[in-house]
């Protein structure tokens, strides 16, 4: 990959951590490990119920932490560490993922030579099949499905940088001067489709998202896509609310209307035999998002 300026700009990695167990400890020493002179780790702990706070003290007691008192979601939890972050670069990283010593080098590599390139973000692979892309960038469809470029694929087809619609929020490198001018997620997303959302007010500004083909993290990707009524209903709700925030006329009709008569009766027939309250989560979405106004 091209190599960093010798300036060595700062960055600022947030690892937003809730109830990371194992998971998150396994991250921080991948994190701890790269290779790069001029980085920070800022953890943000999502009032977590579990005992990973207590032993990211113990294991990492240097390490800069933030504590939250509840869970503020993906979006806000990780605003709290962007907001303690002076750095020209910051990394947002999930807790759940491993990184390679590289990352910040081919990152920065790629992103520093074009100053309309605001965001970027590695090729992340699949943590038990670590050959294999779970994601190249993403993007949204007309008919509102966000997806995944280049999932179950191996890099041969995706080894060249690329401008994509949006970089998933699981590690997504973002400039300060697009949070100067862009600001920060938006919080009511709580989480799901927040990064969408950001990436798509970054490209109205002018920046371009990048795709880098450097397999540099690894993530450990839940086989059960919607495990818990909060997931199902944030699942549902937050495409109407992307839709409304961000799409204009036909395209906005499409999108809206393809949640209700596609998109709600694909969730429920994929939850058929789950247990009823993630159904009833999935019910509230729809209502909710069906309501929601700006």
């Amino acid at each position: 990959m091209q190599s960093v300026n010798i300036a060595n700009p700062s960055v600022s990695i947030v690892i937003l951590n809730y109830n990371g167990g194992e998971d998150v400890l396994e991250c921080l020493q991948s994190v701890t490990q790269i290779d790069y002179p001029a980085y920070e780790v800022i953890i943000v702990d999502n009032g977590s119920k579990d005992e990973s706070l207590q032993n990211i003290k113990k294991r990492y007691p240097s390490i800069r932490i933030v504590e939250n008192k509840r869970n503020l979601g993906f979006s806000e939890g990780n605003n709290v560490g962007i907001r303690e972050s002076a750095a020209p670069y910051i990394l947002l990283l999930n807790d759940d993922t491993v990184v390679s010593k590289g990352i910040l080098k081919d990152l920065l590599g790629a992103i520093q030579g074009d100053q309309n390139i605001g965001i970027a973000g590695p090729a992340v692979m699949y943590y038990k099949n670590p050959d294999r892309i779970w994601s190249a960038g993403a993007k949204i469809g007309l008919l509102g499905y966000a997806s995944h470029l280049g999932k179950g694929q191996k890099m041969d087809s995706y080894n060249l940088p690329s401008r994509v619609p949006y970089i998933c929020g699981c590690a997504i490198l973002i400039k300060r001067d697009v949070i100067n001018r862009v600001g920060l997620l938006d919080a009511e997303y709580f989480a799901y489709f927040e990064d969408a959302d950001y990436c798509f007010r970054a490209r109205k500004a002018g920046y371009r998202c990048l795709y880098v083909p450097s397999p540099t993290v690894w993530h450990k990707v839940n086989a059960e896509w919607i495990n818990s009524p909060v997931q199902a209903y944030y699942n549902m709700r937050n495409p109407f609310m992307f839709a409304r925030k961000n799409l204009k006329g036909l395209r906005k009709i499409i999108f809206i209307t393809s949640q209700i008569v596609l998109m709600f009766p694909y969730y429920s027939i994929k939850l058929f035999g789950k247990d009823s309250k993630i159904f009833r989560g999935l019910v509230r979405g729809l209502k909710d998002g069906l309501n929601y106004r700006l």
